[in-house]
C-alpha cells in the first residue's frame, strides 16, 4: 500500500483509507466493483493499521466503516448477492456510531431487496 508521509500518523492515515472508500463509491456507481474492491483493499489495510475506530476530522474510519463500506459498495454495483454474502461476514461492535450501523442495515435491506429476498429485507429495516 502507498502510504501518506512516514505512516505514522493515524489521522493521516485515516484521511488516506476514507479517500479509498470515496474513490470506490465512484468506482461502484460506475458499475466497476473490481476497481471499488481495489480502493476498498486499500482502505482495508490502512484501518488494520490503524489498530481500532477512530473519528479524526468526524471520518468515522476504522475496521468497522471499512467493513459496513464493503456492503455499501455492492449496494452501488445493484450486486445483491455480493451484499448478501458481504453482510455475514462481521457484526456491527455495539460501540458503533448508530448512523453508521443504521446506515449498514439500511444498505442490508436494498442488497436483499436486489437479491430478491423480500422477508429478510424486512427484517434488516427493523433492525436498521
Amino acid at each position: 500500500m502507498a502510504t501518506y508521509g512516514n505512516g505514522n500518523d493515524a489521522p493521516a492515515v485515516a484521511v488516506w483509507g476514507n479517500l479509498h472508500l470515496k474513490s470506490g463509491l465512484a468506482a461502484a456507481r460506475s458499475g466497476n466493483l473490481a476497481s471499488a474492491d481495489a480502493h476498498w483493499r486499500e482502505a482495508h489495510e490502512a484501518a488494520q493499521r490503524l489498530g481500532g475506530d477512530r473519528d479524526d476530522y468526524r471520518l468515522c474510519f476504522g475496521p468497522t466503516n471499512v467493513n459496513i463500506w464493503s456492503v455499501a459498495l455492492a449496494v452501488e454495483a445493484l450486486d445483491g448477492t455480493e451484499v448478501v454474502k458481504r453482510s455475514e461476514r462481521f457484526e456491527i461492535p455495539t460501540h458503533t456510531q448508530r448512523e453508521r450501523s443504521g446506515h449498514h442495515w439500511i444498505d442490508v435491506v436494498r442488497g436483499f431487496l436486489l437479491h430478491g429476498d423480500h422477508d429478510k429485507a424486512t427484517q434488516s429495516l427493523y433492525r436498521a
